[in-house]
């Protein structure tokens, strides 16, 4: 059969450029599998009764050492041929349409360059009898400097025959930091908080990890609330449930599918050409709906409660409480803080699902720009006015916030125990005692134990409150049983009084020792107090037997003083818990637990050599593809050493298989790096500053101190000095013996911070 083959478009540097973005490992597996999810969308209108699987087959350790692939597949509608060249060529170059979750863009490249450097995709239509596949291979594209790839094709397959149909991408050939993403406990666990229950209720979608014990569910992600016909008794507003909907046309949009923007009625050329592109068939008339729900959990949490702001099903936001705050639109008052404002130490239970497709999120799939048509969206769930009263009344805003989040509020913001705010309580105890009873029952509700499915044990712990006794009957409390009384919130003592940051939440996990996962809840803490010895520099609080609220003192010296890093300071104390729950200490001393812990969790902090040798080596590699690929018109032209000139001509024979007569022919652009080694790239830098910095490969300043040429000076020799810091890995330390590599740990220490000072500044 005679060759065919596609061309993927823009240059081959590109791919090499996205796997430098920061994605962890799951994002990575999220964007694989929004395509597949955008796939079993698409196919509902046509094939709504077929059963919607998507397949993670996800490698282990050793076997990413054996280069075993990881593969996700579905059996959505499939490409033909121009759909897989348009989808990928699409990848390419970023046009996607908004509409979709990944349609193979520019997250499906970042994606696969971040973990590998080869990738397939087969795909299969119902009519055909042979599946159809493109591999895109970075490191030949990328010597070739050609986007060129075959058509491949394929029999045998589960979808290659007719009637079947479906797409797989097919992931290998490793790079070395996909071990530590790719670890299969993180992402089937990760995995289970991205998607929204809209996947599975309205889509019948169903995702499935292979691992070491068979296939698992995905299951998307679950929310312990109140059951929706329960109800309290507000004193004002009468009966209020715990559940609120919303659903509201925002605006209607014209939007060019090809240029990705947004158009106003005026500018449109005889209301159908856009602009722009003037294409007068890519115009649509883009909705902005939302539509979602607000509600109460069962039991209280600081870091549990809020928004997931959900996109097409993706979980674009995880428990965003941007709108507990009043911002004002008008710019005449000033942001405050609304919710929780009530015992706050016991943090919040308000949350919900707020689903805004039109939304564009940024590559990471983990923010999005605030636009006037979300702030309209924040209007419709919480109003455009405060939700307390007393603020409305203080600013004469006039009239009262009757939005879906204010109802809640109004009904379920305070903590005392009892079914006046449907609290949970234990006898002779206060909502903290009850929270904590609520909080065991929530795990045993995730953990899928059938008792604690519905509310009614919760209830119990409400009517216990009410009662003072173990018993108490399920009835929902309505008006008639709860006499309007004063609102009084509890009054708690805060044991740690001052500012609290969420900074992150870590499940600790060892692999190789048979203990349970801790949960560390980890905050920035500042205390009102300015002792240093008020609190430990690491305060741990136990919430259970293995979930940790962990504050950092940042009032404490040791903090500001230790060398390695509050991260450390944590690892430390996970370590110890952990080394008190093994049974033969002898063979997992505190020291190797921290390793490991440290090895998995924060690899970046490790000092791998090899790892340091390899990503100078990449920056360096990319700083050639660059110079070669932009082609920039250089005067004056390199003047080259003798030794240089023969490489020159040397390595130009070698690629272009004939002499070069002429080197000034080359020497007129930056093309000709190609044909010298990466110790030339140093003194190129020096001799061409203005086209290596001010964001052109990095963005360090060097052109706007023109006026200024001795602190620019000044400036150019700390650039240069991270250059040699480079210079010395690749040269000197990927040949040092293992004696010496430990000689010069400082020196390699420097090196490493040098590296990443460049890497960060990367454009």
């Amino acid at each position: 059969m005679r060759k065919i083959f596609v061309d993927l478009e823009p240059n081959p540097r590109l791919i090499d450029m996205l796997g430098r973005l920061p994605l962890k490992g799951w994002q990575c597996m999220a964007e694989l599998v929004d395509n597949s999810l955008d796939a079993m969308i698409k196919k509902q209108d046509s094939d709504g009764d077929e059963k919607n699987e998507i397949r993670l087959t996800l490698p282990s350790a050793g076997e990413i050492d054996q280069n075993v692939p990881l593969i996700i597949s579905d059996n959505g509608s499939g490409m033909n041929k121009k759909q897989l060249t348009t989808a990928l060529t699409t990848g390419m170059s970023g046009k996607t349409t908004d509409s979709d979750l990944g349609l193979f863009g520019m997250g499906f490249n970042i994606a696969t360059a971040k973990l590998s450097h080869k990738t397939t995709v087969w795909t299969s239509v119902k009519d055909s009898d042979k599946d159809i596949g493109i591999t895109i291979d970075i490191p030949e594209m990328v010597r070739t400097n050609s986007f060129k790839r075959e058509l491949l094709y394929r029999k045998n397959s589960d979808t290659s025959t007719k009637g079947k149909h479906g797409t797989t991408i097919e992931i290998k050939d490793y790079k070395p930091e996909a071990k530590s993403l790719l670890h299969r406990p993180d992402l089937i666990r990760n995995l289970k908080y991205v998607y929204s229950s809209i996947i599975s209720e309205k889509y019948n979608i169903d995702i499935k990890a292979k691992g070491s014990r068979g296939w698992v569910a995905i299951e998307p992600k679950r929310f312990c609330l109140w059951d929706k016909d329960r109800s309290i008794s507000h004193r004002q507003e009468g009966e209020i449930k715990p559940y609120k909907t919303f659903n509201q046309l925002i605006a209607e949009i014209p939007f060019c599918t090809k240029c990705l923007i947004e158009l106003s009625i005026e500018n449109l050329i005889d209301n159908s050409i856009c602009p722009q592109c003037a294409s007068d068939n890519t115009i649509i008339n883009k909705k902005y709906h939302v539509k979602g729900w607000v509600g109460i959990q069962r039991y209280f949490s600081e870091y549990e409660y809020g928004f997931d702001i959900v996109r097409n099903g993706r979980i674009i936001k995880e428990w965003d409480k941007s709108l507990f705050w009043w911002n004002d639109r008008t710019g005449r008052h000033e942001r405050m803080l609304e919710y929780p404002i009530d015992n706050s130490p016991l943090g919040g239970r308000i949350v919900g699902e707020i689903h805004a497709d039109f939304i564009l999120p940024e590559f990471t799939k983990d923010n999005f720009p605030i636009t006037e048509q979300w702030l309209d969206v924040v209007e419709v769930v919480r109003g455009p006015k405060p939700i307390q009263e007393g603020w409305v009344k203080n600013l004469r805003l006039g009239g009262k916030n009757r939005s879906p989040l204010a109802m809640l509020f109004y009904g379920f913001r305070y903590t005392n125990p009892g079914r006046k705010n449907l609290v949970c309580g234990v006898v002779n105890g206060g909502a903290s005692a009850g929270n904590k009873k609520a909080i065991e029952y929530k795990r045993k509700f995730y953990d899928g134990d059938p008792e604690f499915q519905s509310d009614e044990k919760w209830y119990e712990l409400v009517m216990v409150a009410e009662e003072g006794t173990d018993t108490g009957g399920p009835g929902l409390p309505g008006p008639e049983d709860d006499p309007p009384t004063e609102e009084t919130p509890e009054t708690v003592v805060d044991p740690y009084p001052g500012l609290t940051v969420v900074k992150e939440e870590k499940i600790f996990e060892l692999d190789r020792i048979d203990v349970s996962p801790i949960t560390a809840k980890i905050f920035d803490f500042t205390p009102r107090l300015a002792n240093e010895n008020e609190f430990n520099p690491v305060i741990f609080e136990a919430e259970s037997a293995n979930v940790f609220h962990v504050r950092l003192n940042q009032n404490h010296t040791m903090l500001k003083d230790f060398e390695e890093g509050w991260q450390d300071l944590v690892l430390m104390e996970i370590a110890e818990r952990f080394h008190s729950r093994i049974y033969d200490t002898s063979e997992w001393p505190i020291s190797k637990i921290y390793f490991e812990l440290k090895s998995k969790y924060y690899p970046e902090r490790i000092l791998n050599i090899d790892q340091i040798v390899i990503t100078a080596t990449n920056l360096m590699r990319e700083l050639q593809n660059y110079l070669i690929s932009e082609s920039f018109d250089l005067s004056p032209k390199p003047n080259l050493r003798t030794s240089q000139l023969e490489k020159l001509k040397n390595e130009y024979r070698e690629i272009e298989n004939k002499n070069l007569n002429k080197p000034s022919r080359v020497l007129r652009n930056t093309s000709f790096v190609k044909y010298l080694d990466f110790n030339y790239l140093h003194e190129f830098i020096r001799d061409y500053p203005y086209l290596i910095f001010d964001g052109k490969f990095l963005n360090l300043s060097f052109r706007e101190f023109d006026d200024d040429r001795e602190y620019q000076s000044t400036i150019l020799k700390d650039h240069f000095a991270q250059f040699s810091q480079i210079a010395w890995i690749t040269d000197v330390l990927i040949d040092m013996t293992d004696i010496k590599r430990k000689q010069n740990k400082r020196k390699i220490i420097s090196a490493k911070l040098a590296l990443q000072y460049l890497i960060n500044n990367r454009v």
